[in-house]
């Protein structure tokens, strides 16, 4: 389990370390993971999305040094590195993310002198919370702020986006840099993907824990089918595009003109377009149900995503499967689903305000005879990435 120490834990330790492998006192920054309610792979996809950032994150402590040469030091890892502008490659490693948004910063000839550089976190890496984007938004936001570039969030979302896109190989949407930026605590966002306009909603007569059960396996989406996925997706839309004669937008096309047009479509990518279709359709209706503060109905919207993320985009595994059933049976659970891209990480649960939390462990338990690992996590929404020293 990731350290779990408060925020002005985080800044003591930076602080003590800092000065003890670099000198001086250094500004610190916090950059939130996130969770997401609802609209699952289809933010590269022109859909909505329901994302939230959570209290934890990544700590990152930065200074100038007065010299060309950039020094980061994990305090996860115990690795450092040091590099140029001129000898600045990748490693195929966390530094990636780092190395990246510095070189994509340079390239909008944006002058980043030397600095050094100290990150730590309470984020679990590959459990589908966005670590990636917390790293690389975490590293811009602080530059942003330290230089005075003046850049606005939404720069900065595109920035991380492109980090992904150009520096790591995933074809990501916006959705993880974009919460990582926007999020104001105790609230979600209803973020439109195409036109990047956001708006605040509160969890009605929701718990204000979320619930993740870890499933175990660590999911890394350079090596899985995500890009896969991503360029399935927009082959089915450009053949609807061709069919209707319309343009190549999931938004341009519905749920019943698919049906229409089924047997002119390869099975699999019949079936990215099915979710992709009704996931934006479920999204819609989740924005009406927080609202209302329609919990219950909310609910079955995420099992209704799990169940499409599963058998249509295929991106589940059996143990986000099983850990799904597991949560039909909890009475304090309103509705579950795998979260984040998928093939492995955890699922998220909505729980009824006021939920008896003691089922957690007995489910887990259950889940542990099949599936000797996993875990949970209770996170609170938080805000997007900040200065805290």
């Amino acid at each position: 389990m990731p350290n779990q120490f408060s925020s002005s834990q985080w800044v003591e330790q930076i602080n003590q370390r800092f000065q003890a492998l670099f000198a001086g006192l250094p500004r610190v920054y916090f950059s939130p993971g996130r969770v997401n309610i609802i609209g699952e792979h289809v933010d590269y996809s022109g859909g909505y999305v329901v994302p939230a950032a959570i209290h934890q994150g990544v700590y990152l402590g930065l200074t100038l040094n007065d010299t060309d040469v950039y020094r980061i030091y994990s305090l996860d890892y115990n690795e450092q590195l040091e590099f140029t502008k001129e000898k600045l490659y990748k490693h195929y490693a966390w530094f990636d993310y780092l190395l990246g948004a510095v070189h994509l910063l340079h390239q909008k000839n944006l002058t980043i002198p030397g600095f050094d550089l100290m990150i730590g976190g309470d984020l679990p890496i590959g459990k589908g919370l966005s670590s990636s984007a917390a790293v690389e938004c975490g590293l811009i936001f602080a530059l942003n702020d330290l230089l005075d570039f003046h850049l606005s969030k939404k720069e900065m979302a595109l920035l991380g986006q492109k980090v992904e896109w150009e520096f790591i190989g995933v074809q990501c949407g916006l959705m993880d840099q974009y919460a990582n930026l926007f999020s104001q605590d105790g609230n979600c966002l209803f973020l439109d993907c195409e036109t990047f306009e956001h708006e605040l909603l509160a969890l009605k007569n929701i718990n204000q824990q979320i619930l993740l059960f870890d499933s175990g396996h660590t999911h890394n989406l350079k090596n899985s089918e995500y890009n896969t996925r991503r360029q399935q997706a927009e082959a089915a839309c450009a053949l609807l595009s061709k069919i209707y004669r319309r343009a190549a937008r999931y938004r341009n096309f519905s749920l019943a003109e698919l049906e229409v047009v089924k047997d002119q479509f390869d099975p699999i990518l019949y079936k990215r377009a099915h979710h992709i279709l009704s996931e934006i359709e479920r999204t819609l209706q989740a924005k009406i149900y927080l609202q209302q503060g329609q919990s219950t109905q909310l609910g079955k919207m995420l099992y209704f995503t799990h169940k499409s993320l599963s058998e249509d985009y295929e991106v589940s595994l059996p143990q986000l499967d099983y850990l799904v059933e597991l949560a039909k049976k909890q009475p304090e659970i309103l509705g579950a689903r795998l979260m984040g891209g998928g093939f492995g990480g955890c699922t998220i649960n909505l729980l009824k305000p006021g939920a008896d939390l003691s089922f957690i462990n007995p489910m887990l338990d259950t889940y542990q005879k099949i599936y000797p690992q996993g875990g949970y996590y209770l996170y609170q929404l938080g805000g997007g990435s900040q200065r805290i020293s």
